[in-house]
Formats: structure tokens, C-alpha cells, sequence
């Protein structure tokens, strides 16, 4: 069931930066991994050595992704998680993603860099496209049903412990915004 976007913000430019249709954000940033691997063979890159760096780069997004930030960043959804438009995370927040290409400087050598930090953009795409299709495509083979199942299991499960803390907690106002569907 698809329903449509809820206005979360009195602000309209915080709103509208808050919303994103899911096919932006392949052609925001596929052009940025396949840019990626471009500097890293100019930087000096075996071709060779791409799939390497790009399963590197995957990797890391997946640990990323997992840690706590992934439930701050993911808020907007939890409160709305069947809002089409705000399934996949704007590409303008993203761009907050951009620090990680400093912070993997420290770390990597200018040559690996770039096509590490292409494979965890390429994670985060496959990531939110991912998200997207489980919880509005339709499963087709059996497997996919299941993750969606898994997926619906796990909404429920916050929902019923977002109650449970509102319930618990002194304030009630905060808590009728978290419970909306």
C-alpha cells in the first residue's frame, strides 16, 4: 500500500529537501562511482585492481550503514515508512557523505582512494534501492517475499517499542508524531 507524502516540516524548503523520488539517487551519484574509478586509474589504479577496491569500498558502506548513524539518518522514514518520497535519503543530505572522502585521505593512499570511496557510494545506491523495492515493490520469487516479511517484521518491532517509551515517557506530545502511519 503507497501513501502519500505527509508534510512533516512548516518549513517548505526543509520539506521539499526532505523528499526524494528513489531513482535519484542512482543518477545523482552513479555518475560520481563510475568518476571515481576514472581518478583512481589517472591516479595510477591497476584496471586490474577496481573490482578489488570496489568490493573494499562495499564492505565499508555495509559496516557504515549498520552503525547508530544509520538510525539517526534514517528518522524521516521510521515516521513515515510507507511515504514513496521518503524512502531513499535525499541526495542533498548525502552529500554530508562527502566527509568520508576526507576522513578515507587520512587513510589510503591517493590511488586506492577514490575507487574505495566509488564502492561505497556504489553500497549506499544498492542499499536504497534495495529499501525502496522492499518495502514498496512487489515480491516476485519467493525469496523476495520473505525479505519484505522480514522487513514489515522489523517496522512493527520499532513501532511497538517507539509506543512502548511514549507510553513510559512524561511527555505525550513528542510521541503522537512518532506513531502517525
Amino acid at each position: 500500500m503507497r501513501k502519500e507524502s505527509s508534510r512533516i516540516f512548516e518549513s517548505s524548503v526543509i520539506e521539499i529537501i526532505t523528499r526524494c523520488k528513489w531513482w535519484m539517487v542512482p543518477t545523482v551519484w552513479g555518475p560520481v562511482v563510475v568518476w571515481c574509478q576514472v581518478k583512481a586509474m589517472e591516479q595510477g589504479l591497476p584496471t586490474s585492481a577496481l573490482p578489488v577496491a570496489l568490493l573494499v569500498g562495499f564492505i565499508f558502506w555495509t559496516f557504515l550503514e549498520r552503525n547508530q548513524l544509520h538510525y539517526v539518518i534514517h528518522g524521516f522514514h521510521l515516521k513515515h515508512p510507507m511515504d514513496a518520497d521518503r524512502l531513499v535519503f535525499p541526495p542533498v543530505h548525502t552529500a554530508a557523505i562527502a566527509m568520508i572522502w576526507k576522513l578515507m585521505e587520512f587513510v589510503l593512499t591517493p590511488t586506492w582512494m577514490p575507487s574505495i570511496f566509488g564502492g561505497a557510494l556504489f553500497g549506499y545506491i544498492c542499499y536504497d534501492l534495495t529499501h525502496y523495492f522492499l518495502h514498496l515493490g512487489i515480491a516476485f520469487t519467493d525469496y523476495l517475499y520473505k525479505l519484505k516479511v522480514s522487513v514489515d517484521a522489523t517496522f512493527k518491532l520499532v513501532l511497538t517499542l517507539n509506543l512502548l517509551i511514549c507510553t513510559t515517557s512524561t511527555t505525550v506530545e513528542p510521541c503522537k508524531t512518532l506513531t502517525k502511519r
